[in-house]
């Protein structure tokens, strides 16, 4: 037996390890319980920001109704006399905050989507609304490109029937044709959408987007790398005019510049950067040549220039063949080593060849003008290098 001394030593060694316990217990307890509390406080203001966040992008969605005002279609060159109203009564004051909700990553990307439409819808054919962008795009351009290879981050990991998918590549649609319109004939927008990415960004929604309901974002995506790769001038329209001076015996020699266009934008660097991308060339190529539509517009088959937003047009691969065949249009301005590769390396002038054809007026204009810039000639039969067609009214125009 210990003595009387060691006992009670060891009773209260015993005690002072049983309380240590029970503060130990009721520390843990007291943590669990302000985790829990944390939590649930968390989620509450997760929930009310959510909510927040859901009537926010109803006013965008309200807004981009009312600023299509009912027109559909999927390819606007120009906007309706209802949404030219509308762009002068509601976007000078609203851009700003367009700006932000599409700058604010902690947003869906289905809101920065909706946010980005109605930034496209009021610059359409509005280059009031769109310098009013660029000021206050300034050091935010960057907003584009993250919409983007976040949208494409999340498809990874959409089931790919889920309405979720469908909203994230409408707002990779609606990202892309914004900058198709924002880089045209606007220096700020060009020169700091590619400051970012952009012409990357881009053509990666052109190689991994594959699947038919991509059509839309890949149509868009195209057509934006276009607008990119094209040269604007000081001009009423922005456009430059192109003129081919010929040698001696009517071959082509250089594609140039038609006096009193002075160049705003040159694009060359772009150019040259998607030509030296032959997997994306070879896409680009894939693309075209799937074209041209045929038939009745109202057959199966969806032109481009009929086709309607928000339906099932927006997945038919037939609608994207005139975007690339733009692209080419401006590819072919790069100078001659660019011309020589579309001309003999890849298989583009036969497509562009076939599309000059098309019933639809979109197809038909991109691919005439890319042949043109290419120095390819053409009549009602045939397509051909060689012996130049000197009539000015065989230049088409953008």
């Amino acid at each position: 037996m210990l003595p009387a001394t060691s006992r009670l030593n060891s009773m209260a060694a015993r005690a002072r390890l049983n309380a240590r316990r029970h503060r130990f217990v009721g520390y843990l307890a007291i943590s669990s319980s302000l985790f829990l509390l944390f939590f649930l406080m968390h989620t509450v203001t997760q929930a009310h920001y959510r909510k927040v966040e859901e009537e926010h992008k109803f006013k965008l969605q309200e807004l981009a109704s009312q600023l299509r005002a009912g027109d559909m279609r999927l390819v606007r060159p120009s906007p309706s006399d209802e949404t030219i109203e509308q762009q002068k009564i509601l976007c000078p004051s609203a851009i700003p905050s367009l700006v932000s909700s599409l700058e604010n990553r902690k947003y869906l990307i289905q809101t920065r989507g909706v946010a980005v439409e109605v930034l496209q819808l009021c610059t359409t054919d509005n280059p009031e609304n769109r310098q009013t962008i660029a000021e206050n795009m300034e050091g935010k351009y960057e907003a584009f490109t993250n919409l983007i290879r976040d949208a494409l981050d999340e498809l990874d990991h959409t089931s790919s029937k889920s309405s979720g998918q469908e909203a994230i590549l409408h707002a990779i649609g609606n990202a892309a044709e914004a900058i198709w319109i924002l880089t045209f004939s606007n220096v700020r927008n060009h020169d700091g959408l590619l400051e970012v990415g952009a012409v990357d960004a881009l053509s990666e929604v052109v190689m991994k987007c594959k699947s038919g309901r991509c059509s839309r974002a890949v149509m868009w995506s195209a057509a934006a790398l276009q607008n990119l790769a094209a040269s604007y001038c000081h001009s009423d329209s922005g456009r430059c005019k192109w003129k081919w001076d010929y040698k001696s015996d009517g071959t082509h020699e250089k594609l140039r510049l038609s006096s009193g266009t002075p160049l705003d934008v040159d694009a060359q660097n772009v150019r040259e950067t998607i030509a030296s991308n032959v997997n994306l060339l070879h896409k680009l190529v894939d693309i075209t040549c799937s074209g041209p539509v045929s038939g009745s517009s109202e057959d199966l088959i969806i032109w481009p220039s009929k086709g309607q937003i928000n339906s099932d047009d927006e997945y038919s691969t037939s609608i994207i063949p005139w975007a690339s065949a733009g692209l080419f249009k401006n590819l072919a301005l790069g100078g001659p080593e660019i011309r020589q590769v579309l001309q003999k390396d890849l298989d583009l002038v036969n497509c562009l060849c076939r599309m000059r054809k098309s019933p639809d007026w979109l197809e038909e204009l991109k691919s005439k003008s890319a042949m043109y810039n290419l120095g390819v000639n053409f009549d009602d039969d045939k397509c051909y290098l060689g012996e130049a067609v000197n009539e000015e009214d065989e230049q088409v125009k953008d």
